[in-house]
């Protein structure tokens, strides 16, 4: 059997600590089947960088540069294409690529930075420049990169990636995946212009793809309604396989390290720290208050501008903040926690998501608190009992749903049994064979065979309950909720 290969295309920095569990999980299951995966990501150097995650799996980092070089030392591959290319030149290459897609100058792409990140300095330019220096150098790069390597297929999960993939598809014939990890549309506040042209991005994108899926049900939904699909889409969650061994290691050392008192319960937020999209400043805010019953919180995260402290929450000593870890690591962290902590609010792409960090702590037997606002993971809250859900509106309705949670933990309300039956249903290993179908249909497309389609998943639609319950809580989503509810 030939050995395929694979590129991912996927917009992180550093690939060891912050590649999706969900791309590693995906990844792996090709490597199974023969394939060897080259990553493509970024980082902050002036050098492509290059290494291996594990066996058949490689990656290659980009530099962040507005001009690369072509020549760079140990490594074969070369970025020609933007060589002293400005924002204009690379947009006319989008454009070729899009034809008579793009009503307007793509342009309007840049634009989106500007009502949606201040203008902060830094490394003697503003915020909105950085971006608009990364969007068009990582996915030049990415184009030039994926071209070179000659894959036999390609993944892409991201703005960056559909960008990349529209402009390959241009040149060469490849299939390719899509894995809507986001909803692209509803993710940031886009100026109507931008969110137009997003809007062609991601529809060439999902037109053109071998297989497009997503993360949930309910995304499948929203993205058969947004862009009027035939068949919705597959849906794979994020539930990683973590063995019995590190679910029952002991987090004593952990503990130890980090001064933790060992009377103490532990709240934990793992991932990015995003103050406002994930409510953190307010999480912040309360954590003294939350000393008085014994609650310590703990964020495992990287934070922007304030990762290189010693002490970043100096004044707030009930926070313990420690830089992320490897995805190897991270369940013994998860272990050290009582409970997991969702406070997530603001747009529609978080109301719906289905985020790792709570498939994380079901995998490792522990109970989650969640946002009322995060409607999808609420669902799976009530019917499965594996933890609690309350407002986070205010810093005292924060305050007081964290405790009852710890007050419902002590009373045994989240059982191991709940939460086992929780991680049961949305295991990898239970998706597992059908991410295998999507893989073996793949194969066979690039052998030349006759393409078998996608099963489609017979059951009903899941968002239309969502869109009720939003309409019904007076959010100020509750108009567009009515809207969308009027049009399935």
């Amino acid at each position: 059997m030939k050995r395929y290969r694979l590129v991912v295309l996927a917009s992180v920095y550093d690939v060891k600590l912050a590649l999706d569990r969900r791309i590693c999980n995906q990844c792996s299951q090709f490597v199974e089947r023969g394939w060897e995966v080259v990553i493509l990501c970024k980082n902050d150097t002036n050098d492509i960088r290059q290494g291996h995650l594990s066996d058949n799996i490689e990656f290659v980092s980009i530099p962040q540069t507005i001009h690369f070089s072509t020549e760079h030392a140990g490594y074969p591959l070369k970025i020609n294409g933007t060589d002293g290319m400005d924002k204009d030149a690379f947009m006319t290459v989008l454009n070729d690529a899009l034809k008579d897609k793009a009503q307007a100058r793509c342009s309007v792409l840049f634009d989106l930075f500007e009502s949606t990140e201040a203008r902060v300095q830094f490394e003697g330019t503003t915020q909105r420049q950085r971006q608009i220096f990364e969007v068009f150098t990582l996915t030049q790069g990415f184009v030039d990169l994926t071209l070179q390597l000659t894959p036999d297929a390609v993944m892409v999960a991201d703005m960056h990636g559909m960008l990349a993939m529209n402009i390959i598809k241009s040149r060469i014939k490849v299939p390719y995946i899509y894995d809507a990890h986001e909803l692209t549309l509803r993710q940031l506040p886009y100026e109507l212009n931008a969110e137009q042209y997003m809007r062609i991005i991601e529809e060439e994108c999902i037109k053109n793809a071998f297989c497009f899926y997503t993360i949930s049900a309910c995304f499948a939904d929203i993205y058969a309604y947004e862009y009027k699909l035939e068949k919705k889409p597959l849906y794979f969650y994020n539930l990683p396989t973590f063995s019995e061994n590190e679910i029952q290691k002991s987090s004593k050392e952990i503990r130890q390290k980090l001064g933790l008192d060992p009377e103490k319960r532990i709240l934990l937020y793992h991932g990015v720290f995003l103050p406002k999209k994930r409510n953190l400043e307010r999480l912040v805010r309360v954590s003294n208050m939350l000393s008085e019953h014994n609650i310590h919180v703990l964020l495992l995260s990287s934070i922007h501008g304030l990762s290189d402290l010693d002490k970043p929450f100096a004044h707030f000593p009930n926070i313990t903040w420690h830089p992320p870890v490897s995805q190897k690591e991270l369940p013994l962290w998860i272990r050290v926690a009582d409970m997991v902590i969702l406070p997530d609010v603001g747009a529609y792409n978080y109301l719906f998501c289905s985020p790792n960090r709570f498939f994380d702590a079901l995998s490792m037997k522990k109970p989650v608190l969640v946002n009322e606002e995060i409607l999808s993971l609420t669902s799976i809250i009530n019917t499965f009992k594996n933890g609690y859900t309350g407002s986070m509106q205010t810093d005292e309705a924060m305050l007081q749903t964290i405790v009852e949670a710890f007050d419902a933990l002590e009373k045994g309300c989240y059982t191991k049994d709940n939460i086992e039956k929780a991680a049961k249903l949305f295991s990898f290993e239970k998706q597992k064979i059908r991410f295998h179908d999507m893989i073996e249909k793949l194969e066979a497309h690039i052998e030349g065979k006759p393409d078998n389609d996608f099963q489609e998943e017979t059951r009903e639609n899941v968002l239309a309950p969502f869109l009720k319950k939003l309409i019904n809580s007076g959010s100020p989503k509750a108009k567009e909720a009515q809207r969308i509810l009027n049009e399935l």
